[in-house]
């Protein structure tokens, strides 16, 4: 196992922490970025401080997984390998379940604790550019004809009030429009937000976000995304037809 710290310009005590790891431990790189003077969290330019340490990651050859750690996490000690084990063949993006999530679609992982498998990671050549950049790895994934998802039944702890835990309403609105999510599908979280989540405002910012983005355009996957979701709607409406 190796471990890629991205240090996104900490202003604490940080570096020296992670200076003594290093003398440790002979597995650790550490990747320093500057300070920008605000916080990325809720935008695209999170790709760019993840995309540090994935980039120096794809130059290297001896690695099949590459697992996601935000600083606000903290997984079992046998996490990994039973994450690994249960995806076994089929499956590229996986991970297990936070403590205190209790709804989750079946077919997604949280970003924190998310293991991917190197096919994956290949393909896209680091995350890119976009608000939907988090999620760019499950398009690809079920583009090549791979399951993803998460395991109910093995838990990690996100710590209550991390930045993990905060969302963005208008970057998750915007998110959705980039990965080609058909109105349709907007209308569908639009009210489980309201209704289970029971947020008005945050629903709000949510149309606002989705209606103010438009489609990337040449993006492979995000073009297959459209078409895929367009082919399933279709099926679905036959299939209840009489």
């Amino acid at each position: 196992m190796h471990i890629v710290v991205v240090d996104d310009g900490s202003s604490d005590a940080t570096p020296r922490i992670l200076d003594k790891c290093r003398e440790k431990f002979h597995n650790i790189t550490v990747i320093r970025r500057k300070n920008r003077g605000y916080s990325a969290l809720g935008t695209y330019i999170m790709a760019d401080v993840y995309n540090s340490g994935m980039q120096f990651l794809l130059k290297q050859s001896n690695w099949e997984f590459v697992v996601i750690i935000g600083a606000d996490t903290v997984l079992p000690p046998t996490y990994i390998e039973d994450v690994i084990t249960r995806m076994g063949k089929e499956y590229a993006v996986a991970g297990g379940r936070t403590d205190g999530l209790e709804r989750q679609n079946l077919e997604y992982c949280s970003g924190s604790g998310r293991i991917i498998h190197r096919t994956i990671m290949k393909r896209l050549g680091g995350y890119p550019r976009l608000y939907c950049w988090e999620d760019s790895v499950f398009n690809v994934a079920w583009m090549l004809g791979y399951k993803t998802g998460h395991f109910p039944e093995i838990f990690y702890h996100q710590r209550k009030g991390g930045y993990g835990s905060r969302r963005s309403y208008i970057g998750w609105g915007r998110s959705m429009k980039q990965s080609g999510y058909h109105p349709l599908h907007l209308i569908a979280r639009f009210l489980n937000v309201i209704i289970l989540d029971r947020e008005l405002k945050q629903a709000i910012q949510f149309l606002v976000g989705y209606f103010a983005e438009s489609y990337p355009k040449g993006i492979e996957w995000i073009e297959w995304r459209r078409i895929d979701f367009k082919r399933r709607l279709t099926k679905r409406i036959l299939s209840i037809l009489p």
